[in-house]
């Protein structure tokens, strides 16, 4: 290992938990499939990462996190502030991209342990709004519903930072999972309803523009928030990240408010223009 990483100093190793749907536990208690790309199965991430090393390519797990010592330097042997760039092949789609880290920095990346068993429950629960939201839009406009959405989400994450703060319990995990259900449908609540809203604000010739627009405004907030939300993760923590992110989407929802008044007219492609 100390030879490869003497050959290729201007690289960094990036070693990806093989833990991708898998319970945490000890290394030694299951066989980390590698096969994609390498075309074997590793025992040990030690001997995976030195394969990977020779070929040039890594593993991403489809959940990662970067801590503050792998990511910007500052422990044992790791090096300066230099940015280099390593091809990663992703563990489930086989696409390139690029990931960005100190030279000459180990980084250690593990798949977070609760993927599978709380990530899957806000996919639930926004799947069930999903379904029941045209039944509430007949009753009530799309701006009181996600406005909604948009004032639950940061309390959510207020209660996910007090969670996250209080001692781990059978209480507190049940929280969380409570907590979870709770943002998934807050989302869903602001998600659902858009494309009717932009098909309802366009015609026939401006809606590929309004769509266009709106894939691309958002995906401008994504690129922002998105390494916001890892790097502060990292460097604070997770609950004043959360605290953060809640300040975040509480000016986003006075500004939604604020902008998007209950008298500003909607088009509507089949009635007359109506109000939100």
């Amino acid at each position: 290992m100390q030879a490869l990483l003497a050959a290729r100093p201007a690289v960094d190793i990036v070693y990806f938990s093989g833990q991708s749907f898998v319970d945490p536990g000890c290394e030694a208690d299951y066989l980390p499939d590698y096969r994609r790309g390498i075309e074997r199965t590793f025992s040990s991430g030690v001997e995976a990462t030195g394969a990977m090393l020779l070929r040039g390519t890594c593993f991403a797990s489809p959940c990662l996190y970067l801590s503050r010592r792998s990511l910007w330097g500052g422990g044992e042997g790791e090096g300066g502030g230099a940015l280099a760039f390593l091809p990663i092949v992703h563990e489930d789609e086989e696409i390139l991209t690029r990931l960005t880290c100190g030279a000459g920095v180990s980084v250690c990346v593990d798949t977070v342990f609760f993927q599978r068993r709380i990530r899957a429950g806000s996919t639930m629960t926004q799947m069930l709004v999903a379904l029941a939201l045209p039944r509430v839009l007949d009753r009530f406009a799309d701006r009181r519903v996600m406005l909604l959405g948009c004032a639950v989400l940061p309390i959510g994450l207020v209660a996910l930072a007090l969670v996250v703060l209080a001692p781990a319990t059978v209480v507190t995990w049940s929280g969380l999972l409570v907590i979870w259900f709770v943002l998934g449908a807050a989302t869903a609540l602001i998600l659902t309803p858009s494309a009717r809203l932009l098909r309802r604000s366009s015609n026939e010739t401006t809606r590929p523009a309004v769509f266009a627009a709106q894939f691309s405004l958002s995906h401008a907030c994504f690129i922002v928030t998105y390494p916001l939300a890892g790097v502060l993760g990292a460097l604070l923590g997770l609950a004043p990240t959360a605290l953060l992110l809640a300040a975040l989407g509480t000016a986003a929802a006075v500004t939604a408010a604020r902008v998007w008044t209950p008298s500003a007219p909607v088009r509507d492609t089949e009635s007359p223009a109506v109000t939100a």
